[in-house]
């Protein structure tokens, strides 16, 4: 069996053709809006961290920054499991946009820098005590704003495929 022929199945099961086909609000529509809110947690959260690791907002504790983590999380896992289902229901059209594997790679990489952010900064007592955020904090908050950001605009991009292909050269 080709790849092409295993997402062609994958595309035909019930799961993936109820998400595309169905009229009711609990299929598409609900797996989108879940996908939406998943990363408007995800983003959002990621980039009110990153703008206090980067000195606005200093009356918000460093230290409360860490309960945030669980929630980002959180919208990580929605958006993996909405978007799961969204591939699946356009699993040969998606994984054939280059463009969706560079929103593959923003979100890998954004994933492993929360995981940084997560085991490495917020784990350094010097820095959560004294408030101020340490270069390598700075760094990596820049990089969550860049990697998210990427992710986002990849993301909408796969909409247009012929602008991408026509724009950027870059095939649909």
């Amino acid at each position: 069996m080709t790849i092409h022929g295993f997402l062609e199945l994958v595309e035909a099961t019930s799961i993936a053709t109820w998400v595309r086909e169905s009229p009711s609000y609990f299929a598409y529509v609900f797996v989108v809006t879940c996908h939406s809110i998943g990363l408007a947690v995800l983003a959002g959260l990621n980039t009110l961290v990153a703008l206090r690791l980067l000195g606005a907002g200093r009356q918000l504790p460093l230290a409360s920054l860490p309960k945030l983590v669980p929630l980002m999380w959180g919208g990580f896992w929605l958006n993996v499991a909405s978007g799961v289902l969204l591939l699946m229901a356009n699993a040969t059209g998606m994984l054939a946009l280059p463009i969706f594997y560079f929103k593959l790679a923003f979100i890998g990489l954004g994933a492993l820098n929360l995981r940084y952010l997560q085991t490495r900064l917020f784990t350094d007592d010097a820095m959560m005590a004294g408030d101020t955020a340490s270069q390598p904090a700075r760094a990596n908050a820049l990089l969550a704003l860049v990697l998210w950001l990427g992710a986002l605009i990849c993301g909408r991009l796969t909409a247009y495929p012929g602008l991408i292909s026509q724009t950027l050269g870059i095939g649909s």
